[in-house]
């Protein structure tokens, strides 16, 4: 299990010596093992404490590589927060309750949250406790607690766990199938050049395969998350009572009869291929596969109450009903966050609760 940091503040470019260092700290690892599989080369590439993607501070919006719901206007932190509110009447009775938020960055969610509570429920947001996981957190409030993976014991959260665009950013494993057999990508070098390896898959992808059935699928390419699949249990334990609402872009894949290939690198809001090239200024990352968190989340008592777009969410919790004041600002905001051929469709919301 990896320890995360996500996305968000100001861009630094990185410079030619340090992107080939990141290459350089691969290619002996490589060296020493003969092949990593993918997901131990997307932790490096994403995660070295020196030289990975996340690890330095990063613009988002049009200035950076992506960006995200929270940031893209607050309506959107406001509507969560209004849902819920709505959806609190398992925790009347309690004294505190606590809502956390896994991989927040610089926290415009948060923000958003604790600025709702405090001017429009004051009396709950005196006994909400807001809870922080971030590796190396930008976002700073006297309101909020930080804490570590450490401190997630086992039913020691009553309230909510939210998350946006957290699974996404998990390394992911590559698996191919041919001649109707399954194989696994790995990365191997060459003369100082990367390449991918297809060879028998790891115990793990080997486990993870049989347990979703993934022998049965017809696919040429497509990418496992056992990550995101532990992720989903860990928290789940850590939820004592109450709910999880998870944002990310992808799709339930169990009901498909083909799965794609969705791996991909993103730099300046542009999609590439190419997985190896300029290390440490590109983000890389896969669709999210919402039945892996829903079949972790089962084993571990967390039901499904829904998955919807995010169009239909935001549009049944009435983002709509915030006064906008034609404003064509959060007008174009909205059309963003709404619209199918931006994020409406493409990013889902999974709200899960634990059954006690």
């Amino acid at each position: 299990m990896i320890n995360f940091v996500f996305k968000k503040c100001e861009s630094i470019k990185r410079k030619g010596k340090e992107v080939e260092m990141l290459k350089n700290i691969l290619i002996e690892r490589i060296k020493k093992k003969g092949k990593i599989p993918f997901d131990e080369f997307m932790e490096v590439a994403l995660y070295h404490p020196q030289y990975g993607y996340y690890m330095i501070k990063r613009e988002i919006g049009k200035k950076g590589d992506f960006f995200t719901s929270p940031s893209v206007s607050s309506l959107f932190s406001l509507t969560i927060a209004k849902f819920i509110e709505r959806n609190n009447e398992k925790f009347l009775q309690d004294e505190k309750i606590q809502i956390l938020e896994i991989g927040g960055g610089k926290g415009y969610l948060m923000n958003g949250l604790i600025e709702y509570f405090d001017e429009n429920n004051p009396t709950l947001s005196k006994k909400i406790e807001f809870l922080f996981l971030e590796l190396k957190p930008l976002l700073f409030n006297k309101r909020i607690k930080y804490i570590k993976e450490s401190d997630l014991k086992e039913k020691s959260i009553n309230g909510w766990i939210i998350s946006n665009e957290f699974f996404d950013a998990l390394p992911f494993k590559r698996i191919l199938k041919k001649d109707g057999k399954i194989y696994e990508i790995f990365i191997g070098e060459k003369n100082g050049k990367l390449f991918e390896i297809i060879d028998n898959p790891t115990s793990e992808a080997t486990e993870f395969i049989k347990n979703f059935h993934l022998d049965s699928k017809k696919f040429e390419e497509t990418e496992i998350n056992i990550q995101a699949y532990n992720w989903i249990k860990i928290l789940g334990r850590a939820l004592n009572k109450g709910y999880m609402l998870t944002i990310d872009y992808g799709e339930e894949r169990e009901n498909k009869n083909f799965l794609r290939k969705t791996s991909r690198s993103f730099k300046r809001h542009r999609i590439s291929d190419d997985l190896f090239d300029d290390l440490g200024n590109k983000d890389i990352t896969s669709d999210v596969d919402f039945s892996t968190l829903i079949k972790g989340g089962e084993e571990i008592r967390l039901k499904k109450i829904f998955l919807w777009t995010q169009e239909k969410f935001l549009l049944e919790n009435r983002i709509l009903d915030f006064k906008i004041n034609n404003d064509i600002s959060k007008i174009n905001q909205l059309k963003v966050l709404l619209n199918p051929e931006f994020m409406g469709e493409k990013f889902k919301v999974l709200f899960l609760k634990k059954i006690t």
